[in-house]
Formats: structure tokens, C-alpha cells, sequence
């Protein structure tokens, strides 16, 4: 396996705290046979120079600066430079474990149909840490994949994987910067189109930072985003998967219910959403949600689905929303739904 060239892509934006642990976590890998394309997307805040800095510490590296268009243009930039048999991305303020390729690799070599390895990730909270271990079948179909992908199953991440060359082209990465959030769940359900299997390993392979500050959680969904977003989703699904399953399509309308759910807040009331809301209302009062869906859904997703069911109007959810959450936590051992 060692004759296999992995390319390692990492787009850098304004990410100076973190960078040199990432850097650093990539030319460690215990897997020799890597090249690191670091990608700064315009950074303002010392990345640049760091990087630049950085780069003669090995030279398998190599550091890019473009103007500023985005996480998805600076990872195509960084594809269009690459000669990796297989193609991983990691987040500027993430980083691997010592062994991430070789587990990933490891996924891989068992057989040709094998287009795509991901693995467990570990989640870091200030000095936190916690595991998310994939307990999926080590071996899933491109439609399972997709299914676990919808489902949450899978960490709907583009990071934390690793990509056969040729099941990704140029077309996938032609989301433009307007699509902050989601922009992983669509790369990875179009991808699944070109993979026949995806293999999986339960040991951690990915330390991924959560920070409030980060572009994707300072990021607020609107209506209009979700609703496009969602067609996008769709379309996406519908071009992999040709013939949907029911579970596909459950899925689907449950991913909508969730994100609406999510969006249910002051700016829905607004007048010009008027039309949008009652039509989403609407949806949920002729669309049954099953018993067992909502084990999915937090304590307030349930409380607000049981007032729109029962026909409350949102007007008055929002005005007692103080003390509907004082409720819970007044109950949090209460379940409203079994």
C-alpha cells in the first residue's frame, strides 16, 4: 500500500490559533506517502504567514494563497493541484489522528469496489473531549451510504474520509459561497453516485473543533436558504438514488421537518414569510409523522410539532415560548411522546 499517494487537502481561513496543530498532524501521519496542499482562502489574521513559515518543514507540502471565495472553491483549488490516488480534506482548525490514513487506507485495500473509507471522529470542546464511534456495517452500498448520510449516521462531513480520485470530479464543487451550511451532505450524496461501496472503521481517525466562532456556526439559516437548500438536496438524491425508496423519501420529508422545526423562530412570523409558513404549516398538519420518528427530535421540536398538529397557532407559541422551555426544564425527565 505504500506505493498509494494520498493527497491531503486543507483550505485555511482565518483559522491562526489552530493552524500549526493541523499542520503538524499531517506531515506526522505514521503513513509516509502523502502530499499536503494547504489552501489560504484569503486569510486576514496571521494564517499566511504561518503557513508560509510552516512549508519548509517538509517538503511534501505546499501552500497556496487565492483571493477569497469560499470553503468549497478553496477545496476545489486545492483538487485541481493535486496527483493523490485518493483525496482526503481536513478543516484548518481541526485536526488527524497519527494513524488516520493508515486506518483509512486499511478500508481500502480489501478490494477495488471500495470507493470511499471513513472512519470514527472525536469531537473538541475547549479541554472536552468525546468520541462519535460509527457502529454502521463495515461495508455499505452507495444507496445504504446515502440513506445513513439522510439518516445521520454518518457524519454528513466532507472531512474524516477518504475519496477514491476518480469518483470525484470538478462538478462537485460547483456549490457557490452562498451555501454555507450543507455544502458536505450535498458533496458526499453526489460522490456516492460514482462509489459502488463504502467501508468504514470504528477508531477514531478525526479531531474535529467545535467553536461558536467558526464560519459555519456564526452562519443564520433564513427561510429562503432552507427551501433552496432542500430542493438542492433533493435533486441531488434523486440523481444518485434514481428509483426512491420509501425510507429514502421518509427521510427526506423527516430532514424537512427537522430543518423546519430548527427555523421556527421570530423571523418565520415575519409579514413576508406569511404565505411560506402557512404552507409549511400546512405540510405538517397532512404529513403523519410515525411514533418511532420522534426519538430524533428534541424536547421543544416535540412541543412545538404537537401545537402545530393540534392547530395552535404559531403566534401563540411564540409569546408563552419562555415558559413552554421552563417546562422542560422544570421536566426533563418528562417525555411528551413515547
Amino acid at each position: 500500500m505504500t506505493n498509494i499517494l494520498v493527497s491531503i487537502i486543507i483550505p485555511i481561513y482565518n483559522v491562526s490559533k489552530y493552524v500549526e496543530q493541523c499542520f503538524l498532524s499531517v506531515i506526522h501521519q505514521q503513513y509516509q506517502n502523502i502530499e499536503a496542499i494547504f489552501v489560504n482562502d484569503g486569510s486576514s489574521d496571521g494564517s499566511k504567514e504561518i503557513l508560509d513559515n510552516l512549508k519548509s518543514k517538509d517538503s511534501r507540502v505546499s501552500v497556496y494563497h487565492i483571493e477569497n471565495g469560499g470553503v468549497t472553491n478553496a477545496r476545489k483549488y486545492g483538487f485541481s493541484k493535486s496527483n493523490g490516488d485518493y483525496i482526503m480534506f481536513v478543516d484548518g482548525d481541526d485536526y488527524l489522528s497519527p494513524d488516520a490514513v493508515v486506518k483509512l487506507l486499511a478500508n481500502v485495500s480489501s478490494s477495488n469496489d471500495i470507493h470511499i473509507s471513513t472512519g470514527s471522529h472525536t469531537c473538541v470542546y475547549k479541554n472536552k473531549f468525546r468520541t462519535v464511534t460509527n457502529l454502521l456495517p463495515k461495508t455499505l452500498s452507495s444507496t445504504e451510504y446515502v440513506k445513513s448520510l439522510l439518516a445521520n449516521e454518518v457524519p454528513c462531513a466532507i472531512w474524516g474520509k477518504l475519496f477514491h480520485r476518480n469518483v470525484i470530479s470538478f462538478s462537485h464543487f460547483r456549490f457557490d459561497r452562498s451555501i454555507v451550511k450543507g455544502e458536505d451532505l450535498l458533496f458526499n450524496v453526489e460522490v456516492a453516485k460514482n462509489s459502488k461501496f463504502i467501508a468504514r472503521t470504528s477508531d477514531c481517525v478525526y479531531f474535529y473543533r467545535m467553536r461558536k466562532d467558526s464560519v459555519v456556526n456564526s452562519f443564520c439559516i433564513d427561510l429562503d436558504y432552507f427551501l433552496n437548500y432542500r430542493k438542492m438536496l433533493n435533486d441531488s438524491v434523486d440523481q444518485t438514488i434514481k428509483s426512491q425508496s420509501k425510507d429514502v423519501r421518509r427521510l427526506l420529508y423527516l430532514g424537512d421537518v427537522y430543518g423546519y422545526l430548527n427555523l421556527f423562530d421570530e423571523r418565520m412570523l415575519h409579514p413576508s414569510n406569511l404565505n411560506k409558513l402557512c404552507d409549511i404549516l400546512t405540510v405538517f398538519r397532512e404529513k403523519p409523522i410515525l411514533k418511532s420518528d420522534f426519538k430524533y427530535l428534541s424536547s421543544m421540536q416535540k412541543i412545538m410539532l404537537f401545537l402545530i398538529r393540534f392547530n395552535v397557532q404559531p403566534i401563540l407559541f411564540m409569546r408563552y415560548k419562555v415558559f413552554l422551555i421552563s417546562l422542560i426544564f422544570k421536566f426533563r425527565g418528562f417525555k411528551l411522546f413515547s
